[in-house]
């Protein structure tokens, strides 16, 4: 037995030694340093890399955080949905975190509607009636009005102090362009409410244009009649 060696302990241990941690057998002068915040070395000039910095201040030593320029990210973080390893293992991830459903480079879960790509946080309105920035309170400009009630938002609508005029009516004789195609299909030309010979404008091609002779109040007139022949029409013209 070696002089002064204590039976039983390891020979670190012996009496005069110079052992900063007599109670922890891992902490001895011939020991490595290791990432664990302790001089396990017993030489407090020399410490692992990294043992001791926490660049981010989470409590997390440099050598043991995975992003120690990232607070949100270090060992035993509960894992949120910002694209990030937030306990710092790769193997677990925030429900919906890992998919992009509609490949818009928005994560499911941060992703208001994940089945369409125009919508996603970030994007800027457009009037399409959708919550294109996943921002509910933020719409392009005439997309949350609708001035003449007529289901249609003011940015959709051709004329929105008009509830007769909104894309996809069915146009009438009213002088107005009711499906805001561009194109207004009755003339104001047209004396529609007079009854008279009724003139069959088919087939459809383009527009029909006809020098009617109208007589009114005994004055006879020639009226040039343009008429939107996309569909078929009947113009009801006194002759």
């Amino acid at each position: 037995m070696t002089p002064g060696l204590l039976r039983g302990s390891p020979l670190r241990d012996f009496p005069g030694n110079t052992d900063c941690d007599d109670s922890d057998g891992t902490i001895n002068t011939g020991a490595l340093e290791a990432c664990d915040g302790i001089d396990n070395d017993c030489d407090s000039g020399s410490v692992f890399p990294g043992e001791d910095t926490d660049t981010d201040v989470d409590g997390s030593l440099a050598c043991a955080d995975c992003d120690d320029a990232d607070p949100a990210n270090f060992p035993g973080n509960a894992e949120v949905c910002d694209g990030s390893d937030n306990d710092c293992d790769a193997t677990t991830v925030f429900t919906g975190e890992d998919t992009d459903g509609d490949s818009d480079l928005s994560v499911t879960c941060a992703d208001c509607d994940d089945s369409d790509p125009a919508a996603f946080p970030g994007n800027t309105e457009i009037c399409d009636t959708i919550d294109n920035d996943c921002d509910a309170s933020t719409f392009a400009t005439g997309e949350d009005t609708d001035v003449d009630v007529d289901l249609v938002v003011t940015c959709l609508d051709c004329d929105d102090n008009d509830p007769d005029n909104f894309p996809g009516n069915v146009e009438v004789c009213d002088d107005s362009d009711n499906d805001c195609d561009t194109i207004v299909d009755f003339a104001s030309t047209e004396v529609a409410d007079l009854p008279g010979t009724v003139i069959d404008v088919s087939p459809a091609s383009a527009t029909y244009t006809e020098t009617i002779t109208v007589a009114v109040d005994g004055v006879v007139e020639d009226l040039n009649v343009g008429i939107d022949i996309s569909h078929t029409w009947l113009a009801d013209l006194d002759v």
